[in-house]
């Protein structure tokens, strides 16, 4: 048999996930312009969800939150917390902040809490995000040709480091937006 498909209703059809990274300073010249733009998205939206961990974040959270519902996550210490509070470790492998807001839109969806943390445990990884393996020689190479940015390069270095190799090489093409 297949397994059972759950389905939920949109109970909040404006609910709008805010991130941000340098990847498009070529075009908005700084984090801040980058922040401004992105929170004209929230204009019309009744619900947002901000990973508080980069200070602009945390700043436009606390401005909009006088105006609409804002739902808070971070990933301090490697833990996702939600509104302030530890809801589960960080899984082996995801990228923190894409998992936390992951976790606080399916809050603002009305998923329950303890459904969304059962799903956490088996996260698909995108194809050439970090996968690792072996080359007919013996080297570790980690394919993370997904993109390019500065915070998917600092997990990539970590990971290299887990790895616990004594000889280390990176080849990337560069950020060319940076």
């Amino acid at each position: 048999g297949t397994a059972p498909t759950e389905i939920y209703t949109l109970s909040r059809p404006d609910a709008l996930p805010i991130s941000i990274g340098p990847v498009h300073l070529e075009r908005f010249g700084s984090e801040k312009s980058i922040v401004d733009s992105k929170a004209e998205i929230l204009e019309k939206a009744e619900v947002g969800v901000i990973c508080i961990d980069h200070p602009f974040l945390a700043d436009l959270a606390t401005r909009w939150s006088d105006s609409m519902e804002i739902i808070k996550v971070s990933t301090a210490q490697n833990e996702i917390r939600l509104a302030n509070e530890v809801v589960a470790p960080v899984p082996s492998g995801a990228f923190p902040a894409n998992v936390a807001v992951a976790v606080g839109i399916g809050t603002a969806l009305g998923i329950p809490l303890e459904t969304l943390l059962t799903k956490l445990s088996d996260l698909p990884v995108a194809e050439h995000r970090q996968s690792v393996s072996t080359s007919d020689a013996g080297f570790k190479i980690i394919d993370d040709t997904f993109n390019s940015n500065p915070a998917g390069a600092a997990r990539g270095l970590d990971l290299l480091e887990e790895l616990g190799e004594s000889k280390k090489v990176v080849v990337t093409p560069g950020m060319i937006e940076l």
